[in-house]
């Protein structure tokens, strides 16, 4: 570790590289925490917390390993653990059930940005 970055230089870097963008993965809320940084919860696919899967928990939420096996027929997390395994499983689970996150996430979020009704009570003033 003598040569590692300073931590708040890797963190302001990874605040970048998601700034605007969409996560997915698992659990995602551990991942910030050790990191020290926020995200809109509107911009989190999470695998832990996606109401679809939430029968296959025995608990709060399912593991990845349940998940990877009962939906994808994947057996994972056999040896050390490896993120860019459990990275690559949420995505597969996110990708497989898109359309349902998208809908679940919609009615949580509902868009902002259609136009709004003209207030009817009010005129402008012309200009001259």
């Amino acid at each position: 570790m003598a040569v590692a970055r300073e931590f708040a230089e890797v963190q302001a870097q990874v605040a970048e590289l998601l700034r605007g963008r969409i996560i997915v993965g698992h659990d995602v809320k551990h991942d910030l925490r050790a990191l020290e940084l926020g995200h809109p919860a509107k911009d989190l696919r999470d695998t832990a917390k996606f109401s679809g899967f939430k029968s296959y928990g025995h608990g709060p939420k399912p593991a990845l390993k349940v998940l990877a096996r009962e939906i994808l027929g994947l057996d994972i997390q056999g040896g050390q653990h490896s993120s860019i395994e459990d990275a690559r499983v949420a995505m597969l689970l996110f990708r497989k059930h898109k359309s349902a996150f998208d809908m679940e996430i919609s009615s949580r979020f509902p868009d902002d940005t259609r136009p709004k009704k003209a207030n009817k009570g009010r005129r402008r003033a012309k200009k001259s």
